[in-house]
């Protein structure tokens, strides 16, 4: 590494954001952590976008703007990162908000932890949705083992050490698209450790524009072909209604003409067809995987609590009810809801 390279290159695919551009920026010149360059690629914008992203280099020497035709965001992301030159390379979504100690926080964290070579943060959600803090897991055994249902943490917050992604040549598959992110970190957790820090310093905006709201459909599908792998690596051979299965589990919302006895006794030989492949197998670290499989299980039932008394039965009847401690509220208005046979929970 050059000795007169930044230590953190903060990496920015930006693709027509004109109208949030300007405060993106801005939350990274404020970073309480100066030591980074701010490597910005605009990716064909026909908005504004590339004028906002010239004045602002013009006026800050760590901040360097490149151009090109439009190719999509893995395309973009792979030249990001032949840009970096910093010890630490942190995305940066071009409509998103840095929160000031991020940059020093996530740096300090992987000082410290020199077996973790990839790393992401707490978040809030603000613009078209109510604000929420989306709370992912912070240890390496538990994160690799939600990798079969979903990303265990957020890309555009993340940080990873750059000498890990030359040494193995980690890149961005361009055949995803719009799941590049969720492809890629299961290649990172191939080779290191990764983790969460349990704080919010990062807000992230939704808004219809984003390219995971135009693109849901298309996600979901190419999100089919990471888990395939995984589910390759246990030895499994799905049948139709067991893939109908694994997808519907990978968000934790049920659709609600799912929301049935005959589908919950489907979630529950699925989730324990999966923990026998993984025992036999090892593939996943255990106890870590047994409590995801367990979360999504109670998860599952709890949506059922419209059916009153049979749910809250129905969940302790499996085994997997023995590998998830369920916080005491959470416990509590799962009871409750059945009693009254409430939907919502």
């Amino acid at each position: 590494m050059n000795t007169n390279s930044p230590l953190v290159s903060v990496l920015m695919p930006t693709y027509n954001v004109g109208q949030y551009l300007a405060e993106t920026i801005e939350s990274i010149l404020n970073q309480t952590l100066s030591d980074f360059e701010l490597i910005a690629v605009n990716d064909g914008s026909h908005d504004n976008s590339l004028d906002i992203l010239t004045d602002y280099a013009q006026r800050e020497t760590r901040i360097r703007v490149y151009t090109q035709p439009n190719q999509g965001i893995a395309t973009t992301r792979n030249r990001c990162l032949d840009l970096a030159t910093g010890k630490y390379i942190a995305w940066m979504d071009a409509d998103d908000i840095a929160l000031p100690k991020r940059l020093k926080k996530q740096v300090a964290f992987m000082e410290t932890h020199p077996h973790i070579g990839g790393s992401s943060v707490w978040l809030k959600t603000f613009g078209a949705v109510r604000e929420t803090v989306w709370r992912y897991p912070t240890d390496d055994k538990t994160m690799r083992s939600l990798l079969i249902f979903q990303p265990p943490l957020v890309c555009a917050a993340a940080i990873l050490r750059r000498d890990l992604i030359e040494q193995f040549n980690l890149r961005f598959d361009t055949s995803f698209r719009v799941a590049e992110d969720y492809d890629f970190w299961s290649k990172v957790a191939e080779h290191t450790q990764i983790a969460n820090l349990p704080e919010v310093l990062y807000l992230y905006r939704v808004h219809t524009a984003q390219i995971t709201e135009r693109h849901k459909q298309n996600l979901q599908e190419l999100s089919y072909r990471v888990q395939a792998r995984y589910l390759d690596h246990l030895q499994l051979q799905l049948t139709p209604d067991e893939f109908n299965t694994h997808s519907t589990l990978n968000n934790t919302l049920i659709p609600d003409q799912l929301r049935t006895p005959e589908f919950i006794e489907k979630v529950d030989q699925w989730l324990q067809k999966l923990q026998a492949a993984n025992q036999a197998t090892s593939i996943f670290p255990e106890p870590a995987f047994s409590s995801v499989l367990a979360q999504r299980w109670f998860l599952a039932c709890r949506q059922l609590s419209h059916l009153g008394w049979w749910a809250w039965q129905r969940y302790w009847e499996s085994s997997l009810s023995q590998h998830f401690h369920i916080r005491s509220l959470s416990k509590a208005k799962f009871f409750v809801y059945s009693v009254i046979g409430k939907q919502k929970v």
